[in-house]
């Protein structure tokens, strides 16, 4: 079976700027894949980008509101093209008082 971890490859990580989608980010990259990381959080997006390094985007999108998935998509296409992996990763968080 083929390994979708080769270099040159891209992945699409949603919730990647932090926690399980950073370090899957983080693996990808050190495969040699071009990372595309999709985040609410613009400030975490920021740090992620630093920490992964090159071949690293950064998208601020919520990817919550399926109205923000078409532009995501566009952006995608246009800068990688084919994504090999694609994983989607966000959290929902319920505070009671």
């Amino acid at each position: 079976m083929a390994s979708i971890f080769k270099a040159g490859n891209t992945a699409l990580i949603t919730g990647g700027a932090s926690g399980i989608g950073l370090a899957l980010a983080k693996k990808c990259h050190g495969h040699g894949m071009r990372v595309a990381i999709v985040d609410v959080n613009k400030e975490y997006l920021e740090l992620a980008k630093k920490s992964v390094g090159e071949r690293t985007s950064v998208f601020a999108v919520d990817v919550s509101k399926l109205e923000e998935w078409g532009g995501l998509k566009k952006k995608v296409d246009e800068e990688f093209g084919l994504c090999f992996l694609f994983s989607v990763l966000f959290y929902i968080c319920i505070y009671s008082i």
